[in-house]
Parts: C-alpha cells; sequence; structure tokens
C-alpha cells in the first residue's frame, strides 16, 4: 500500500476527481516498454502527467499488459463519449505491439465503439528506440460506425529528433503547472490525420469530488498511528499528551482482477529488464535495494547520458559482476530469467568479444589472453565450453548476444585442464638406429729416418767429426 501511495503522489493523478470529473473527454494511457522501446515507460508516465495537468481524467495507466487485459480495459469504457488513447511501444503500421503480441489498430477501435465512444483521438508515441532517425509508420485506421477517429503521431518533419517527439511536447506541457486552453493547439506542430469534432478543453486541474466520501485507510504491520488525546478540561495548566498507538494488521488483499472497468486505477506490472535502470542507488534507501522503472527527472538516480558506458561503475547490477549476478540467479530466479533474457545484463557495444573471452576464461575454456579479438582460439574455447553441458543445443561459435546469454544462464562450467603433450619415444629396439662407433684416437708421429749425407728436405745427414 505504500509502494501504491507513492506511485500516486509520484505520478500526481487524483482517483477521485477522475472518476467525478463532469468534462467529457478522458483519456487511457498505454505503455509498453521492451528492447525496441527503450523510452516506453517514461512517455507513459509524462502523458498522463500531463492530462492531468490539463484536468483530462485518467481512467487507467496500463503497463506491459497482455492484449485481452488491454481490450477488457476497451469494452469496460462507462460515460465516456470522448476518448482520447495514447500509447508508447513497438508500433507497426496498422498495429499496436502489447506484452503477447501486436493487436491490429481496427480491433481496438472496434472495442472503443462497442463501448458508446463517438470521438477518439489516438495519440501515438511511433519515436521509441531512443535514437534519432525515421518514425514507424502508421496509417490512420478505417472508418468505424458511429465514431470520428483522429490520429496524432510524433517526429514532425519525418525525423525522431530529441525534444520533438509527442511525449516530449507532453513532457513539457506536464511540467508546466496547470494548463488550459486546447489542447490539440498545443500539440499543432505534430502530425495529425482525421478529425474530431469537439474541442480537447483544458480546465488546469482535476475538478473535486462533488460529494464527500469516506476515506479508506489500511494499516499493515509496524504502522505507528499517532492520535491526539481529548482537549484539556477548562482551566487546564499543561495540554493533554499525545497517546502513541501501535496496530498490528494484516496486509490488505488486493483483488487479483478489476470489476468495475470504468473506476480509475493505476495498474502496477513487473516491468521488462529492457526498463530496469541500473543507476545509483538514491541516497537513504535500505542496503541492499534495485530500483526498478526509474524516470529521468522525477528520482535522485536520474537517468545520467554522460554516464561511462563500459557498465562496471556505478550500476546496480552490472553485466560483469559475477557475485551480484549469482545472488540474483539464487535469490530471485524469474528475475534473473527475465532481465537475461531481455537484453539487460548485455555487455555494452563493443566489449561483447571481450566479455565472451573474460566468462570463458573464468570456467578455464580460454587459456589464452583476453584481448577482444574473436579468433580460432576464441571459438574453439566457446566449443569446448559446449562440450561441457548435456543436452544444450549449442549455437554457433560466432561471437553473438546469444552466445553469451547462454554462458550466463550456465555459468557454472569448469572445463579439464590441457595435459601438455610428453615427448614421444621409442619402443622398438629392432627399429633403432645403431650409435655410430666413436672415432679412434689418433697415433703419435713416427720419427723420420735419414735418407743420405747432405742438407736436404729439412734433415741433417752424415756423421759429425
Amino acid at each position: 500500500m505504500r509502494i501504491l501511495a507513492g506511485l500516486l503522489a509520484g505520478i500526481g493523478l487524483s482517483l477521485a476527481a477522475a472518476g467525478t470529473a463532469s468534462a467529457d473527454w478522458k483519456t487511457l494511457v498505454i505503455g509498453q516498454p521492451g528492447p525496441a522501446a527503450e523510452t516506453s515507460f517514461a512517455d507513459a508516465f509524462y502523458a498522463a502527467q500531463a492530462f492531468e495537468a490539463g484536468g483530462l481524467p485518467v481512467l487507467d495507466v496500463l503497463r506491459d499488459q497482455p492484449a485481452i487485459e488491454v481490450l477488457n480495459a476497451l469494452s469496460g469504457l462507462r460515460d465516456t463519449p470522448q476518448l482520447i488513447l495514447f500509447y508508447s511501444g513497438r508500433v507497426q503500421a496498422d498495429a499496436l505491439a502489447l506484452q503477447d503480441g501486436a493487436v491490429p489498430l481496427d480491433d481496438i477501435l472496434t472495442r472503443i465503439a462497442a463501448a458508446g465512444v463517438r470521438e477518439v483521438i489516438l495519440m501515438v508515441e511511433d519515436c521509441v528506440t531512443g535514437q534519432p532517425g525515421p518514425p514507424q509508420p502508421v496509417r490512420l485506421p478505417g472508418a468505424q460506425a458511429g465514431l470520428q477517429i483522429m490520429l496524432v503521431t510524433s517526429a514532425a518533419g519525418g525525423t525522431c529528433s530529441p525534444g520533438t517527439r509527442l511525449s516530449d511536447v507532453l513532457k513539457t506541457l506536464g511540467q508546466s503547472g496547470p494548463l488550459t486552453g486546447d489542447l490539440l493547439v498545443e500539440l499543432g506542430g505534430l502530425p495529425m490525420q482525421g478529425r474530431v469534432t469537439g474541442q480537447v478543453v483544458m480546465t488546469g486541474a482535476a475538478p473535486a469530488a462533488t460529494d464527500a466520501a469516506e476515506e479508506v485507510v489500511e494499516y499493515l504491520p509496524d504502522d505507528v498511528i499517532l492520535l491526539d488525546a481529548p482537549a484539556p478540561a477548562a482551566g487546564a495548566d499543561t495540554p493533554a499528551p499525545v497517546v502513541e498507538v501501535l496496530l498490528p494488521a494484516q496486509t490488505p488483499d488486493f483483488p487479483a482482477r478489476r470489476t468495475d472497468l470504468a473506476e480509475p486505477v493505476i495498474t502496477l506490472a513487473a516491468l521488462p529488464a529492457a526498463q530496469v535502470a541500473a543507476l545509483p542507488l538514491v541516497p537513504g534507501l535500505p542496503e541492499p535495494s534495485i530500483i526498478v522503472g526509474l524516470i529521468e527527472g522525477i528520482t535522485d538516480a536520474a537517468l545520467d547520458t554522460d554516464a561511462p558506458e563500459d557498465g562496471a561503475p556505478g550500476m546496480a547490477l552490472a553485466y560483469n559482476d559475477l557475485n551480484a549476478r549469482r545472488a540474483l540467479k539464487t535469490n530471485n530466479p524469474q528475475l534473473f530469467d527475465t532481465l537475461l533474457s531481455s537484453g539487460a545484463l548485455d555487455p555494452p557495444e563493443g566489449l561483447l568479444e571481450v566479455a565472451l573471452q573474460t566468462e570463458l576464461q573464468r570456467m578455464n575454456c580460454y587459456t589464452m589472453r583476453v584481448d577482444g579479438d574473436w579468433g580460432p582460439g576464441s571459438r574453439r574455447s566457446a566449443q569446448n565450453y559446449f562440450r561441457q553441458l548435456d543436452n544444450v543445443p549449442a549455437p554457433a561459435d560466432a561471437a553473438t548476444m546469444e552466445l553469451f546469454r547462454l554462458m550466463l544462464r550456465y555459468d557454472d562450467v569448469t572445463c579439464p585442464t590441457p595435459q601438455a603433450v610428453a615427448p614421444r619415444t621409442n619402443t622398438n629396439p629392432r627399429q633403432a638406429t645403431p650409435a655410430r662407433p666413436a672415432a679412434p684416437a689418433p697415433q703419435p708421429a713416427q720419427p723420420a729416418t735419414g735418407g743420405g749425407g747432405g742438407f736436404g728436405g729439412g734433415n741433417f745427414g752424415g756423421v759429425f767429426r
């Protein structure tokens, strides 16, 4: 409950006000994060913030939901003649991606029309990759009986430049205080197709509820309740003391499924790992902490565009932090699988080969120097790694993210140490070459004998008397 209260306070959504607002225009926000939609979490947040700042009731904020939940929410609309449907996520020309697949825009509009909506403005954020360039193409859906349709997309000028996206404009509006006037005029610089007859009049803030409603408070264990004691009697010198009451309580049971789809509600859903912000922890939080879904400009751990790209310093869970990785895998295997499959544990661009060699070297499969050169030795080490696994199909031995994720999933492998090759010995003496006998020692020279008288040849001959 404390988490829910904090989220509502951060977004600034007044549920009671949203349910009793007299404005005809109401809003529904959908954010579908994923590997190709890095900004959708923040986009949905800022869109809801802007609508609330303009007094437009926010019926629901759906994040990372399956198609059936989204379609049921649309079918359950009540007393909503005019609807603004904001979507940020992976888009196709005529479909929107949800948690379990793409849903055609025609199916979405059919549900909206069947719920009694007469006018709908589809606000589709088609620049969600976080990179400049051409947006995803979105076509105006076909006509629906009794339904006027307008399509507002992003990327004025045909490029996804920072600050010019639909979500960027809504973010600026929402942070500028209470909004008045026509919302479509404020968005006039963005591409629009189709038309609606009614203006989207913003009243500056969500109107207050007309009927006072009883506030229901759920107390959780360890909550401390301070109650003022009765007022002191007339003439008393000292005020009555403050009474401290500790109320042990059970955690309230929340319904697993909505029963009244017309009531405004905030849907809390586990985020894919692509949205997990591995950033410095906010000062004052308990340790250890895993912070998910941080939004730029909202928390102290804001997204830092100047942060180092090597991924090691200042991150709650770095791709090369073996101890933290194994602790998460042991304590929360489901979250580990989610993070791993979505690419949250992938090494930064340009470090894949180094990361692969490092993992293989740690597992004794790679015995050479880590140099980032994925050559024949590195490929042989990858093949050696898979020889140690049973019933695990080996992908290609090229340096890919698939190979890295597989090694992180099976990181307890130890390759055998290569044995040194002993020198060969000949065990057949019959084929051995006999040793050459030693050369004989030289004989001493014999003295020469005289050969006649006279001097000649260096010899003296004859008799001297």
